[in-house]
């Protein structure tokens, strides 16, 4: 579909610029306009869309004739590489918080409990890989996914929850969980 509901939102952004254009002075509520997303480096259309938006934002946030009327941003998909950059330091201390060694071939997934980052694709994943290389270790964090919430447990009751897994729930240092993973894995469902 190649971006095609971001293109039509940016359509409609540039007939409203017009349209506060067109008539400055009639009442109209004030408006923003939020659009993200990402392209892979082989996905030319999307990044021309991308670059369309980072453009008509760019032109609309300048308008003085718009002012405070009317803004449009673009929310890139991602992480900030200098913030999550690996560290062996803090890859050495939470694979011993975690009780996995360096040798420990560690994957992880950070996303909270919520059936449209489906977990469940995650597991199933860790169960197979588990059995074909039993050094495996397999981190899970965010929201709500943790050995304490029943919910959660209960969900994915079929799935031995042993000491290859680490439950970790909502954590701060992000950044040194990825640290600690030999693979980040991202399982959603829309994302």
């Amino acid at each position: 579909h190649e971006y095609k509901r971001q293109l039509l939102n940016i359509l409609e952004t540039v007939a409203l610029w017009q349209a506060f254009r067109d008539d400055p002075h009639r009442d109209r509520p004030a408006r923003v306009k939020i659009f993200g997303g990402k392209a892979a480096a082989s996905h030319h259309q999307a990044k021309l869309i991308i670059k369309l938006i980072n453009d008509v934002a760019r032109a609309v946030n300048a308008d003085p004739l718009v002012g405070h009327r009317l803004k449009a941003v673009f929310l890139p998909n991602g992480f900030d590489v200098d913030t999550f950059k690996p560290t062996p330091s803090s890859r050495i201390k939470i694979r011993a918080e975690l009780g996995f060694s360096d040798s420990d071939f560690v994957v992880g997934c950070i996303a909270r409990f919520d059936p449209v980052k489906d977990h469940h694709t995650f597991l199933n994943a860790a169960e197979r890989l588990g059995k074909r290389v039993p050094q495996s270790r397999f981190i899970l964090a965010g929201r709500g996914v943790s050995s304490g919430n029943e919910a959660f447990l209960n969900r994915f009751s079929k799935y031995a929850f042993d000491n290859r897994y680490a439950l970790l729930g909502e954590r701060n240092d992000v950044s040194a969980l990825f640290s600690a993973m030999d693979v980040a894995c991202l399982s959603s469902k829309s994302e």
